[in-house]
């Protein structure tokens, strides 16, 4: 699954939450999948907001690298 800026900034948004204080945390990504947090998660949801961002940072380099996206082969006749 190719995470979006969506995904991240939800992750974010459940760093948050769980760092005041909230015992529990929500994070549905954009392919539909809900994800629940717990305040003994927070180190994993941080490790996982540093990939998310890694991968985002890479398709915003390469966009064919998104989901659905479309790569065309180059060829030349000899």
């Amino acid at each position: 699954m190719a995470f979006t800026t969506d995904d991240l900034n939800a992750v974010d948004r459940a760093i948050v939450a769980l760092a005041s204080g909230q015992r529990t945390a929500e994070v549905r990504f954009s392919d539909g999948r809900l994800v629940k947090y717990a305040e003994t998660s927070l180190n994993d949801l941080r490790s996982l907001r540093a990939s998310m961002a890694a991968e985002v940072a890479t398709v915003a380099q390469d966009p064919t690298l998104m989901r659905g996206g479309v790569t065309y082969a180059e060829w030349t006749r000899d």
